[in-house]
């Protein structure tokens, strides 16, 4: 088990600010105006069909991002604050999770939520 909290984001606001309003810890000034905790066993999925990138901006940690295609894991990436990466394929959703999470997940492998 990676994640014990998974966050769905559908909505387009809600796939626009991601984890923007969460933080892992007060680390920069504008950390004290967001009150949504991102911990290590948390997850935030993504349900966006697209080949267009993601970024970290205002972000304060880094995170683990992996692009699924029927659940499978296509690429992964590791971003830190204020860095964007666009995915080579495309891909039906993709995860969020702790940058640590980015040597236990291997591409190819399927990703299950409950």
């Amino acid at each position: 088990m990676i994640s014990t909290k998974v966050i769905v984001r559908k909505k387009r606001y809600e796939i626009v600010l991601g984890l923007l309003l969460h933080k892992t810890r007060n680390y920069y000034i504008y950390d004290y105006l967001k009150w949504n905790k991102f911990g290590k066993k948390d997850a935030m999925l993504f349900k966006v069909r697209s080949k267009s990138g993601v970024h970290t901006w205002f972000m304060s940690f880094p995170i683990s991002v992996f692009f699924l295609k029927g659940m499978k894991v296509v690429e992964k990436v590791k971003l830190m604050p204020f860095e964007t990466y666009k995915p080579k394929d495309s891909y039906d959703c993709f995860v969020e999770l702790d940058a640590s999470k980015v040597n236990e997940i291997n591409i190819g492998d399927k990703l299950e939520f409950r």
